[in-house]
């Protein structure tokens, strides 16, 4: 008889535990579902090491990243210049020549992004086309926003970055 009791309280217990613990857990999946639908997917631009197609000398892929959906153009840009994944990099993806850049300021405005990356002292280039590329790199992710249709991109201040001056 008295383990009847016992198993009875165990179960009684359970069921309180239980009918607290519910309501917290579908706090929780409602957040993590909200906190998923605040995010946007946006498209990130890589060199791919290989053949470059005629019309594309840089060979530029693009891989897809979560952002926030209120303002996704800074963390696309962000996402850009932090490089690809592991995963990406098996698949030949490689970084831009971006060492030492933040993204300084963005407007978007009128239907065009103004970008300014600044870096730390002055950049210097890997090679005669890495400038041509990264600005063609940050011109493609910017423009797939349905706001966006011009880009200007410059590196502390200089839109003419990617001139042999």
């Amino acid at each position: 008889m008295k383990i009847k009791g016992r198993f009875i309280a165990c179960c009684l217990i359970v069921l309180l535990v239980v009918a607290f613990a519910m309501p917290a857990l579908r706090a929780s999946s409602t957040q993590e579902r909200e906190a998923a639908e605040r995010q946007r997917q946006v498209r990130v631009y890589f060199p791919r090491d290989g053949n470059p197609h005629p019309r594309d000398p840089f060979n530029l892929q693009f891989v897809v990243r979560n952002v926030a959906a209120s303002a996704p153009a800074r963390p696309a840009l962000e996402s850009l210049l932090a490089g690809p994944t592991g995963t990406e990099k098996r698949r030949r993806l490689r970084a831009l020549d971006s060492a030492g850049l933040k993204v300084g300021s963005l407007v978007i405005d009128k239907g065009t992004a103004r970008v300014d990356f600044v870096s730390r002292g002055g950049k210097r280039w890997a090679g005669d086309l890495s400038p041509a590329e990264f600005r063609q790199a940050v011109e493609r992710t910017l423009k797939q926003f349905s706001t966006v249709r011009r880009v200007t991109v410059s590196v502390d201040g200089r839109t003419d970055f990617d001139s042999s001056r």
